[in-house]
């Protein structure tokens, strides 16, 4: 079984207003990583995740992403877009968000997307 990762650095501005952010934003590291029996090609990996995340760099994340409001939402919008997109047999296992000092990271299970 082969791991493949792949990251893409987007910047996002958020509005976390329960946090006390009326206006927030971030360079965030966005990384997939998918398992495959087979070898397949990173360079497809990369490209796919760029395309999810080309529409969301330097914008508002909740125009970008309908109703998402933190970096939470956009795993999941990352993770269904993405999963939607890999050649069959290859499966998308996470997707990890990091800033300065911090990370998330979302398993993206099959039939909870």
């Amino acid at each position: 079984m082969y791991r493949y990762c792949a990251s893409r650095t987007v910047s996002v501005a958020m509005r976390i207003d329960e946090w006390g952010y009326s206006l927030h934003g971030h360079d965030v590291e966005v990384e997939a990583c998918a398992r495959s029996h087979a070898r397949i090609d990173i360079e497809l990996l990369r490209r796919e995740l760029d395309s999810v995340l080309e529409p969301v760099d330097h914008r508002p994340l909740w125009e970008a992403v309908p109703g998402a409001v933190l970096l939470e939402d956009l795993l999941s919008h990352v993770c269904r877009r993405l999963a939607s997109r890999l050649a069959v047999g290859v499966t998308l296992e996470s997707v990890t968000a990091r800033i300065p000092g911090a990370s998330i990271t979302l398993e993206c299970a099959e039939g909870e997307l």
